[in-house]
């Protein structure tokens, strides 16, 4: 009996994502939890990264890697395997580094007024509560975003381009702009793969 109670544990753990901190720097937790660089991640809470801080993570099913800057607050849940975990961004910077597995289903960064789909791509997000703003930088591939607060179509941010919702840039997605390879890199710097 307790042989069949370890299987059917093991084979329903398995129906779960689950993703490994990478690199951290400083400190971070999730579901309140400290991480250490040797963390393994289950179920759904919330990253909180410290001050002066960084934290990197692998998906492991997509082989998508996330990053997370200093004073960033967010939420993922890895309770399906089948699907790539979107991460509901609360406060901070984020980028997401889209894998090469067979997983396509899902995915994205979510904010309370916008939402990015992957199109497999490389991408940096950044939410601040305060002013309402988003704001994605594309690097590589292409993201849909999308108001989530107003019916609006959504636009392709494409390579080294921008795009903003909220605050100073209007409740819709603001016009599409093309950046300067200065600010790509710049942007790129500030929080790198």
């Amino acid at each position: 009996m307790k042989f069949l109670l370890l299987l059917l544990g093991l084979v329903s753990f398995d129906l779960f994502a689950s993703a490994k901190v990478l690199v951290l720097k400083g400190k971070a937790t999730f579901g309140g939890h400290p991480l250490k660089s040797t963390s393994l991640l289950k179920g759904a809470g919330e990253f909180v990264v410290s001050d002066k801080s960084y934290l990197k993570i692998l998906l492991e099913e997509s082989q998508t890697t996330i990053v997370l800057a200093a004073n960033t607050t967010s939420y993922m849940s890895l309770n399906d395997k089948v699907t790539i975990p979107e991460l509901s961004l609360l406060h901070g910077a984020a980028r997401w580094i889209t894998g090469t597995s067979k997983v396509k289903k899902g995915g994205g960064i979510q904010t309370k007024n916008a939402a990015m789909g992957l199109r497999g791509t490389n991408f940096f997000v950044s939410y601040n509560p305060l002013l309402g703003e988003t704001e994605v930088i594309c690097f590589d591939g292409s993201v849909e975003m999308k108001a989530k607060l107003v019916k609006s179509e959504p636009k392709l941010i494409g390579k080294n381009q921008w795009g903003g919702i909220g605050g100073r840039f209007g409740e819709e997605l603001s016009k599409v702009l093309s950046l300067s390879p200065e600010l790509v890199k710049q942007f790129n710097s500030a929080l790198p793969e």
